[in-house]
């Protein structure tokens, strides 16, 4: 495992987010469920905020039926909670109404509460509605669907400042909004203290082959390609290939089929704690995505976790592994991702490292908000100066 940027940092604990504190904390909105018992991305900006003593309330899966979040965490100062909507509003434009008021009273009842003026940031994306009743927003965050919202929408413009995940989305928006879009890897919190369960044992069968490729995540049948990795499986018998993680019900029928072969291995999904011993059995991390236009926007968090372990990764060649372009080899034929597949076991441990280094520092949750921060007083400075 190589040193995260935060391990290698002697001043860490103590660097200040003093920009967050002094605007009296930050509400988080997001349409997805950014808290549900699989969910570890963005939860580690509140984490951060948290930590330093910065309150931080996080109005979670807005555009979801009822749930109730997942913590693995707590403290007084956060405050995780859906945000109210009524029943029916898809079905009548006064309901919509009537549930996008009581959203913004919500909303506007917890900026008092913060000191009036709290760093609100949008995790993404929220109903164009609420977002035009909102009285500023100082951040969008994109996320996996660059689509949803469009440059000319309530949310586009009426941000401060746009965070894309990838360089696809960051291209598409900056034709239009050259001036506020920025990329920002997604924010991952890695070292010994994520992956600290170390009872977890990954026991894979007797005989078993020694050399092994897979995939440790989340496979649903549209987002991964399973016929793909059925071939990998298929045509190297000497190599090892397992899979741990959900999957849906197509995803399923193509486990059943796998099953039937010698050198492959499932696991069902658990915590992020729990796969210290899954992630070191890897020596090559199969990142086999299919095109889906609600993933154009995306960024494959694997790459950092693979490497993180030291473990090699090939991709398939789709928007949203674009910015993996010269870390890992990304191919759009099966054949040639094959033999990259296997080139990649022996990639020197110094140019892992080099590309762990570089993803990591992109992703560093403390980073991640340092800069973010740094980018919006960049902007006052300059709205006041133009003022």
């Amino acid at each position: 495992m190589f040193p995260t940027p935060t391990d290698s940092s002697p001043h860490s604990e103590s660097t200040p987010l003093g920009y967050y504190r002094e605007r009296g904390g930050v509400i988080f909105l997001s349409y997805c469920r950014f808290w549900d018992r699989h969910a570890f991305v963005q939860q580690a900006l509140a984490k951060k905020l948290v930590d330093a003593g910065i309150p931080v309330t996080w109005f979670d899966g807005v555009g979801w039926r009822p749930y109730s979040p997942t913590l693995y965490w707590n403290s007084p100062l956060l405050d995780v909670r859906q945000l109210p909507a009524m029943p029916g509003r898809r079905f009548s434009e006064g309901i919509t109404t009537l549930s996008l008021d009581l959203q913004w009273r919500t909303v506007e009842k917890k900026i008092r509460e913060h000191g009036g003026n709290p760093v609100i940031w949008v995790q993404g994306g929220i109903e164009e509605g609420l977002a035009e009743r909102l009285p500023y927003i100082d951040i969008f965050s994109t996320f996996d669907d660059p689509y949803r919202h469009q440059p000319h929408g309530a949310l586009c413009q009426k941000a401060s400042q746009i965070l894309c995940q990838n360089s696809f989305t960051l291209e598409r928006l900056k034709s239009f909004l050259p001036d506020k879009v920025h990329l920002f890897l997604p924010p991952l919190e890695l070292g010994e203290h994520v992956y600290r369960d170390t009872r977890s044992r990954f026991r894979l069968p007797r005989e078993f082959p020694e050399k092994i490729m897979g995939y440790i995540g989340s496979f649903g049948s549209l987002g991964f390609d399973l016929p793909l990795f059925e071939r990998f499986v298929r045509e190297l018998p000497d190599w090892g290939f397992i899979l741990m993680g959900r999957t849906d019900r197509e995803g399923q029928e193509s486990l059943n089929r796998l099953r039937s072969f010698g050198n492959f291995y499932y696991q069902p999904w658990a915590p992020r704690d729990a796969t210290r011993d899954a992630w070191r059995q890897l020596d090559v991390s199969l990142l086999l995505y299919r095109r889906l236009a609600s993933q154009d926007g995306a960024f494959p968090t694997k790459v950092s976790e693979s490497l993180y372990f030291g473990t090699p990764c090939v991709a398939t060649s789709i928007p949203k592994t674009a910015d993996l372009e010269g870390f890992c080899p990304r191919e759009s034929q099966p054949e040639a991702l094959v033999e990259a597949a296997i080139r990649s076991a022996s990639t020197p441990p110094e140019k892992l490292r080099k590309a762990f280094q570089y993803f990591a520092e992109k992703s560093d949750p403390l980073r991640y908000l340092q800069r973010a921060s740094e980018i919006l007083q960049s902007t006052k400075s300059q709205n006041q100066n133009n003022g």
